[in-house]
């Protein structure tokens, strides 16, 4: 069952996917800034963004600036929290990102979060039990 707080984010922009994978990280961790959220655990599917967030060397991908936005942030927010996860395991962000991509709109959730929303953590959650079972 789905247990209160629950952030959540979508947004869509002529970005390649791993620009617009490291935006959406640094976005939520401006979020958790924003309304000092903590603990932070802010997951992707995307290696390559896991990686390069996660790597103490400066990346020097044409992300660049988002990954040293990232780094910054990360000053401000200690034990945060950037893992990879499989898609099999992250289907609300799919779910999500093709709302964003079919509707063109960015949103942001903080309480309530919007009945579909909610629905679709706890159908992903059950898939994630079943996957790991």
């Amino acid at each position: 069952m789905l247990q209160d707080p629950i952030y959540g984010q979508w947004s869509m922009f002529d970005r390649d996917a791993e620009e617009a994978e490291a935006t959406a990280i640094w976005a939520g961790m401006n979020l958790a800034i924003h309304h000092n959220l903590k603990p932070v655990i802010l997951e992707s599917d995307n290696t390559v963004v896991v990686a390069a967030v996660n790597s103490p060397t400066p990346s020097v991908s044409a992300t660049w600036h988002v990954y040293r936005n990232i780094s910054l942030l990360r000053d401000v927010l200690p034990g945060c929290i950037i893992s990879k996860i499989g898609r099999k395991g992250n289907g609300v962000a799919h779910d999500l990102a093709f709302l964003a991509k079919r509707s063109g709109d960015s949103n942001i959730w903080l309480k309530p979060i919007p009945r579909f929303i909610s629905d679709l953590c706890n159908q992903d959650s059950v898939r994630g039990s079943v996957i790991n079972e």
